[in-house]
């Protein structure tokens, strides 16, 4: 776990707008186990850990593990491109890094891609002449 791991699990946390207690009943804890916790400034031993970062999610988790942000929709990615065939993994990274640039994309590749994610949406719009 990177370095900071602590105030970045009190940051994601207070982000979560739930109580102290209510995380710590849900994670399965003592219902003062967080307020004690965070009044001694400790940190909590790994199994309860787990518990609460399985309570706040998993991008706060990820967040708490290593620094970095992510959203739902990137961890969806992250699982998708990793259920890529190992051969076919770069070509997919390829397309990904071209889709996240949507200027230099030809019209017509952007007007599938639309069709593929919501498919009554594209039927809605006029296919240009």
């Amino acid at each position: 776990m990177k370095d900071g791991w602590t105030d970045r699990l009190w940051i994601a946390i207070q982000e979560d707008g739930r109580s102290d207690r209510a995380i710590s009943l849900e994670a399965g804890l003592g219902a003062n186990y967080l307020g004690q916790t965070r009044k001694r400034e400790s940190s909590p031993v790994s199994d309860k850990l787990n518990a609460i970062l399985d309570v706040l999610g998993e991008s706060a988790a990820i967040f708490v593990m290593t620094g970095v942000r992510i959203t739902p929709e990137g961890i969806r990615a992250i699982n998708a491109i990793s259920n890529v065939p190992e051969h076919l993994r770069e070509n997919a990274m390829s397309l990904l890094l071209a889709l996240s640039d949507e200027s230099s994309l030809p019209e017509d590749l952007i007007s599938k891609a639309q069709q593929i994610s919501d498919p009554e949406e594209a039927q809605a719009k006029p296919e240009k002449p």
